[in-house]
């Protein structure tokens, strides 16, 4: 953690980063560095031992909640992927003055809880070894790998951190706080897999259903979260880009 801090549109705020339960804190390293380096505080908890937790929604949220503890109020949670359902709750316990970033990643409902897609779902199912999910690189054809993330460093780094997941992560609904809005955002960053999809090589996680958007009445702002300078390949300069323009709303009540 660095002292400073970072902006989010017109917020001053410090940055807590969220990574996706199906990989590790490798997968932001880059733009946290970034934005420490940028003179940001930042907290990037790594979330994955909750892979063996008793309550396994409870320990994600917790651990990146108690991560949240030494930074600055007010706090821009930023979630990527399959974080985004989680962000709202992160932001509740945050503070009131909490901003939620969804970075290609699964916004909420408004209201309820999110549901695991069924496509979603099949795709665990398929995924599933022994009780166990396969980590997520291994969901596709090393082509389809190679083509998204060009560089082996790049490929070995994200790696070396992912979880063994149980598939029972995926069967519990995860509940949005009350008064808490959820946001909308762009997702660039699987269209390799997407196109690989099209064309019948694996189902891809884009299948994902679009949630609802969120009221017009929304307080959102715009990020100025800068590339998480992955500039070696196409695929960085797509995340750069999402990161850049993606859209955060404020946890006020």
């Amino acid at each position: 953690m660095v002292s400073g801090r970072g902006t989010v549109g017109h917020v001053t705020a410090s940055l807590l980063f969220v990574h996706s339960p199906l990989v590790g804190p490798s997968s932001l390293r880059r733009l946290a560095d970034l934005a420490a380096t940028g003179g940001s505080e930042v907290a990037m908890p790594d979330l994955t031992p909750m892979a063996t937790a008793a309550h396994l929604h409870e320990d994600y949220t917790n651990r990146a909640i108690e991560a949240a503890g030494d930074l600055a109020s007010p706090v821009a949670v930023i979630g990527h992927s399959g974080a985004g359902p989680f962000l709202p709750t992160i932001g509740a316990a945050v503070g009131p003055e909490a901003v939620l970033v969804f970075v290609d990643a699964v916004v909420p409902p408004q209201f309820g809880s999110h549901r695991t897609p069924e496509a979603m779902k099949e795709m665990v199912d398929q995924q599933t070894v022994n009780g166990t999910l396969r980590q997520w690189l291994d969901w596709w054809p090393p082509e389809v790998v190679a083509e998204i993330l060009p560089d082996p460093a790049d490929r070995e780094q994200l790696a070396s951190d992912m979880p063994s997941l149980p598939p029972a992560f995926y069967d519990y609904g995860v509940a949005v706080p009350p008064r808490v809005r959820a946001g909308v955002r762009l997702r660039p960053a699987q269209r390799g897999l997407r196109r690989r999809s099209r064309r019948g090589d694996r189902p891809s996680m884009a299948r994902l259903p679009s949630p609802n958007h969120p009221r017009s009445s929304r307080r959102s702002v715009t990020s100025s979260i800068r590339s998480p300078a992955m500039r070696s390949n196409e695929h960085s300069a797509e995340c750069a880009g999402a990161a850049r323009r993606a859209r955060v709303v404020h946890c006020g009540r």
